[in-house]
């Protein structure tokens, strides 16, 4: 199963504002046991990042053996990438590019079969609504018109309602941008992403209370 991400330094970029999960570090440091925040709802990146994430484990039926492999996996992707930051040319970009490749390599290596489909649809969830109009596979899958792709962008550059948190505003603009679809688009966009995947958010995981 192969995934069409951003580079796991894209992660890093954006680890400059969204910073380790309540310890403010940056997500490079070796010392820093980083989590994908709730805040990075709505974007692109590597898939292995999501396996950050306490439910996605859950939802993949994560082993505890699985689990330590992939924090060890990611702070190694993240050093690696945080290494190359500043850095430009040739050399630089296939570097980037090895890191990728060695995040792909790892889940092929480390999640069964089963484990891989699912985090591909979690992926597509997580992404959300841009996916329709940001990976030109799914685009073409689902036939999407000049108009539909036009409406689509329109309903993702409204942004954020007054008083909606990111997740409620990324299931919104999934809502809004599902609506362009026909029926039959619809019903094959919901069989790439699968069953709804329950985001914890990480803030209000210690209370139980979960965000659809």
């Amino acid at each position: 199963m192969r995934f069409g991400a951003l580079s796991i330094a894209a992660a890093v970029a954006m680890g400059m504002a969204l910073s380790a999960t309540g310890t403010g570090e940056d997500p490079g440091s070796a010392s820093a046991f980083w989590q994908l925040p709730d805040e990075a709802i709505g974007a692109r990146l590597s898939p292995v990042l999501l396996l950050s994430r306490q439910d996605v484990q859950a939802e993949l039926t994560i082993t505890a053996e699985q689990a330590a492999a992939v924090e060890r996996a990611i702070a190694e992707l993240l050093a690696q990438a945080s290494s190359l930051r500043g850095r430009s040319g040739p050399d630089a970009v296939a570097a980037r590019r090895a890191v990728d490749e060695a995040a792909q390599q790892w889940i092929e290596g480390n999640l069964s079969a089963d484990q891989q489909a699912r985090l591909a649809q979690i992926d597509l969830q997580w992404q959300g609504a841009s996916a329709l109009v940001s990976r030109p596979t799914i685009a073409a899958s689902l036939e999407l018109t000049e108009d539909q792709q036009r409406r689509i962008v329109q309903t993702l550059t409204q942004g954020r309602a007054a008083g909606e948190d990111p997740l409620q505003a990324h299931h919104r603009m999934h809502r809004d941008a599902v609506s362009v679809l026909s029926e039959d688009q619809r019903l094959r966009w919901l069989a790439m992403i699968g069953s709804p995947f329950d985001v914890v958010e990480q803030r209000a995981a210690s209370e139980g209370r979960v965000t659809r």
